[in-house]
C-alpha cells in the first residue's frame, strides 16, 4: 500500500464535492516558527549583545532558520483532500496486485479479502487498485489501473464500495 499519485479520473468522479487545503497542524508548524524568528530578532534588538558574541550568533541563526522553515512548510505541504459539505479528510491508497482485472473484480464483489491478501504484490508491480475514501466511507470508490510502459492507465471503471470493503481494504 503507498499513498501516491492516484488516478485522475478517480478524483475526478467527485470533483465537485471536494476542495484542496492545508492541514491545521501545518499552519500551526508555520505560526510557531515565526514566532520564533520574530522572538530571536526581538531580543536582538532589544538587548545590547554584542556582535562577537555566540549568542547574536544563534539567535540571528534562530531568526533565518525560523523564517525559513515557515516559508518552507507553508509553500511546500501538500494540501489535503477534503469534502466540501462535511470537511472530512478524503484518503487515497493504492494497492499492487499479481491477478487479472476479473478476478480482482470478482474477489472484491464478494467480499472475499483473504484472497486479495494472497495477490498482492509488495514489489509495487502488476495491476493498481487506487482506492478513495472518507474515514465513514460515504465516498469511497476505486479504480484499478494496467501498467503501459511509463505510466498506469485505467482498466476499469470507476466502482463504488461499501465501508466494509474499505476497512478490509485498509488492513490488506
Amino acid at each position: 500500500m503507498k499513498n501516491n499519485n492516484i488516478s485522475d479520473t478517480l478524483v475526478n468522479s467527485i470533483e465537485s464535492r471536494i476542495k484542496y487545503q492545508h492541514s491545521t497542524s501545518m499552519y500551526i508548524k508555520v505560526i510557531v516558527s515565526f514566532v520564533i524568528a520574530v522572538a530571536s530578532v526581538v531580543i536582538l534588538a532589544l538587548a545590547n549583545i554584542d556582535t562577537k558574541a555566540p549568542l547574536f550568533f544563534f539567535l540571528g541563526f534562530m531568526a533565518i532558520i525560523g523564517v525559513a522553515v515557515g516559508l518552507i512548510t507553508l509553500f511546500f505541504t501538500k494540501k489535503e483532500m477534503r469534502l466540501v459539505d462535511t470537511n472530512q479528510i478524503i484518503r487515497c491508497q493504492s494497492f499492487y496486485f499479481n491477478a487479472t482485472q476479473t478476478a480482482l473484480d470478482s474477489a472484491i464483489a464478494a467480499h472475499n479479502f483473504d484472497s486479495l491478501k494472497k495477490m498482492i504484490n509488495i514489489n509495487d508491480s502488476g495491476l493498481r487498485l487506487d482506492l478513495l475514501a472518507t474515514d465513514d466511507a460515504s465516498i469511497a470508490r476505486y479504480q484499478i489501473m494496467k501498467y503501459v510502459p511509463f505510466e498506469y492507465q485505467p482498466c476499469s471503471d470507476v466502482v463504488d464500495v461499501d465501508r466494509m470493503t474499505v476497512e478490509a481494504m485498509s488492513k490488506l
